[in-house]
């Protein structure tokens, strides 16, 4: 993506739209980055968790999942799950344990409650 002729987005964002594509699944290491750029984290963060939620064998019912970022706390994200839910749809439950497993090997972490 970072050499394709899109109309209408800089070479920036082109940039940062390839590697959200490239962080989307799979280890965060492979981006290459110090993760100082609080926004795109969020972002990836984001695309991961919906791209995992998306993935189950059936649609786990995602309107009691709250994400919590406080920014006075910086690198620290909380993902809170209604209880039951992980007992309703493991599959989810265990991408998400996955996922927070992930993120501890970087400078941020993504904690869990409920789950």
């Amino acid at each position: 993506m970072d050499n394709a002729d899109a109309v209408g987005l800089a070479l920036s964002q082109l940039h940062r739209l390839s590697l959200l594509v490239l962080g989307h699944r799979g280890k965060l290491r492979k981006l290459d980055l110090n993760f100082d750029d609080e926004t795109f984290i969020l972002q990836l963060l984001a695309l991961r968790l919906a791209v995992l939620l998306c993935h189950a064998k059936r649609d786990p019912d995602i309107s009691g999942l709250r994400l919590k970022y406080d920014r006075h706390k910086p690198q620290e994200m909380l993902l809170t799950c209604p209880a039951g839910w992980a007992a309703a749809y493991p599959q989810s439950a265990h991408l998400i344990n996955e996922e927070v497993a992930a993120w501890q090997k970087t400078r941020w972490s993504l904690n869990l409650s409920g789950l």
